[in-house]
């Protein structure tokens, strides 16, 4: 008897806000995607990718068997201006199978009965207490702070050597923007 297998295919995803709000078009974070190998029994990197907008859309995966089976999720990398959202996920995505005979052929199957997130860095952690009803990232943006620091100085030249009769020397730095400043008047 001959067999024939139909695979069923799954999309991972991600939602991305920043400040609790959509990113803008120009805010673009990297995240990575690993799966684990359950022989090797460590994780493997599968891909890393970039929002679009406030979502995260992994290449779409293939199952061939039933069974288990589990990919970590994560931010990965710094982006200058922003506090990195740290969460890690781990997606469990259940595949099972349906098998029909037909003439001399049997023909299999694949669905996927579910996927789950937990809030989990490892396999001990997928726990009921760690579900969660999605992969989400809320990065902080780092406000600019605008502190500014002055000195003046005034003096009088009396003798006049200079052509002015008073002066006023003033030295600014602001340290966030970077900026010196130094006038004189």
């Amino acid at each position: 008897p001959d067999s024939s297998h139909i695979p069923v295919p799954a999309q991972l995803t991600a939602i991305k806000t920043v400040n609790g709000d959509r990113p803008g078009d120009d805010e673009k974070f990297r995240f990575k995607l690993e799966t684990y190998n359950k022989e090797w029994r460590k994780w493997a990197q599968v891909e890393i990718l970039p929002n679009k907008g406030n979502f995260v859309t992994f290449t779409s995966i293939t199952f061939r068997a039933d069974g288990q089976y589990y990919y970590r999720i994560s931010e990965y990398g710094e982006v200058d201006g922003y506090i990195k959202d740290d969460t890690v996920y781990i997606a469990v995505i259940t595949v099972s199978s349906d098998s029909q005979i037909s003439g001399d052929t049997t023909i299999t199957s694949y669905k996927i009965d579910s996927v789950k997130y937990y809030r989990a860095s490892d396999l001990e952690e997928v726990t009921e207490d760690n579900l969660v009803p999605a992969a989400a990232f809320d990065n902080t943006r780092q406000e600019e702070e605008k502190i500014e620091t002055s000195v003046c100085k005034e003096w009088d030249d009396a003798d006049n050597q200079d052509g002015n009769v008073r002066k006023v020397f003033w030295y600014s730095y602001m340290p966030m923007v970077r900026n010196w400043e130094n006038r004189l008047y």
